[in-house]
């Protein structure tokens, strides 16, 4: 069962502001829990058995992947080596001493390719229609100020003691934080990126983010076959003006 909550994203294409899923992730599985739901599947080794196995695979990806091979990895998929450089002007000018970065990168077979068939959803809140309905139900509100609380039910509340403005935000009478406008231009366009730590919440390449004023962190999601992405970025926000920035993936050479 996929969680999946539903937000808001502006479509440049259109100028207009349309809605999509994101996944909610029920929680992060780390190796010793993953070894121990292996063992429950009728495993006839055990859990300290696969950990170590687990554990050796990892350490032998690494040190196959430094050694120049490409590891097909069953129907998981395809390890392989990227590299990120700086560049010169000319062919002789390059040495190894302009490569910057070696990554690990993984393309999955197409066992993972598209997995909708197979899938079941459930929809649940996004973190801050969450911490929404925990203030609503703090503050005691009114059934009309719960209405435009993206439909969170806490109809037993009769009292009004705050109100909830159209970004999202509770407020006691008071204005909504002050904002400006993020437009990140991303080559090849099938990039994405998210804002801060809130990874479920992705946007495209020319999309307008309202975002609040301040420092903000851009991270650049790992999605684009045969490229790299750029490193985290941080961009400033001014109050009503449109900050651009511009972002390149690199070729992975794969």
């Amino acid at each position: 069962m996929i969680n999946y909550s539903v937000a808001q994203f502006h479509n440049p294409s259109t100028g207009t502001y349309q809605y999509r899923a994101f996944p909610q992730y029920t929680d992060l599985m780390d190796l010793g829990e993953f070894a121990e739901h292996m063992t429950s599947h009728g495993c006839v080794y055990g859990k300290g058995d696969v950990l170590a196995i687990c554990t050796m695979i990892v350490s032998c990806i690494r040190e196959l992947l430094l050694e120049g091979y490409r590891i097909q990895f069953g129907d998981l998929g395809t390890f392989y080596a990227s590299l990120k450089s700086t560049a010169t002007d000319s062919y002789a000018d390059f040495t190894s001493s302009n490569i910057t970065s070696v990554r690990a990168k993984l393309m999955l077979s197409d066992e993972f390719d598209d997995m909708i068939d197979d899938a079941s959803f459930r929809h649940v809140m996004t973190k801050s229609e969450a911490a929404i309905a925990e203030a609503l139900a703090d503050a005691s509100l009114t059934q009309a100020t719960v209405a435009a609380a993206a439909g969170i039910d806490v109809s037993s509340l009769t009292s009004t003691k705050a109100t909830l403005d159209t970004s999202g935000v509770v407020s006691s009478g008071s204005s909504s934080s002050a904002t400006g406008t993020l437009v990140v231009t991303i080559t090849p366009s099938s990039g994405s990126y998210y804002v801060d730590d809130d990874a479920d919440t992705t946007y495209g390449s020319d999309e307008e983010v309202t975002l609040t004023v301040g420092e903000h962190t851009i991270t650049f999601v790992d999605n684009v076959s045969a490229y790299s992405a750029p490193d985290s970025q941080t961009v400033t926000i001014a109050e009503g003006e449109t900050t651009t920035l511009s972002a390149a993936y690199t070729s992975s050479g794969f």
